[in-house]
This record gives structure tokens, sequence and C-alpha cells, in this order.
């Protein structure tokens, strides 16, 4: 046991024991003498969005210019950040001239603390 209680406490320097927490109940007890480990590790970093190219964003981002202002990719999902004056120009043009013809969800935000 004291192999794996120097080892815990080397690799993994987050690691606790329940006798250390208060409120946890009975603890089972890992070998005679020992509370079992719990161990509190880092969040593992979620998914990251990644840049949408396309040719479409390109023509997109020619037509509008700084009205795109992101054009990125998200567990497979494609999206356009756009500012709220070229929002519907954006979509009008999605409509006429990409063809688009099912829309599955518009979101916007108010942030009226930000300067921008």
């Amino acid at each position: 046991m004291r192999a794996f209680r120097a080892m815990t406490e080397v690799n993994w320097p987050r690691a606790g024991y329940a006798s250390d927490l208060q409120n946890v109940g009975r603890a089972r007890r890992y070998g005679p003498g020992l509370p079992a480990p719990i161990f509190w590790l880092p969040k593992p970093a979620g998914p990251a969005t990644t840049p949408w190219e396309h040719e479409r964003v390109t023509r997109m981002k020619r037509a509008y210019g700084s009205g795109i202002q992101q054009a990125l990719t998200y567990l497979g999902q494609n999206y356009l950040v756009v500012n709220k004056e070229s929002a519907f120009d954006v979509l009008r043009t999605l409509r006429d001239d990409e063809k688009f013809d099912y829309l599955v969800d518009v979101t916007c935000v108010h942030y009226p603390d930000r300067e921008q």
C-alpha cells in the first residue's frame, strides 16, 4: 500500500483521500488502515472550434467584408458570426444566391455592457 500511496502523491498532485473531506460518510477501506483514494483531476479540454474554410465562406466574406466576423466549425456544425447590420442581407443571400431552403437556427446574444 505504501507504493500505491507514493505513486498517487507523485503522479496525481491533486489527489486526496476520503478521510480528508467532511461529511463523506463511511469510506471504504483500501487496505489495512487506508481509506479509498479520491482523485481530483483537471477537467479535460473540450472540443475546440476550427476555422470553416469553404468557397461559400470566401464569397460571403468578399461580398460583406467585415460584416462576417467569423466562420467556424464546432462538432461538425458550420456557422457564421455576423454583424447585426448585415444579418438580414446575409440570410437573403444564403436563400437566394446559395439556394439554402431550410433555416435551422438563428441565434443572437445581447451584451449591453460591452463596447461592441
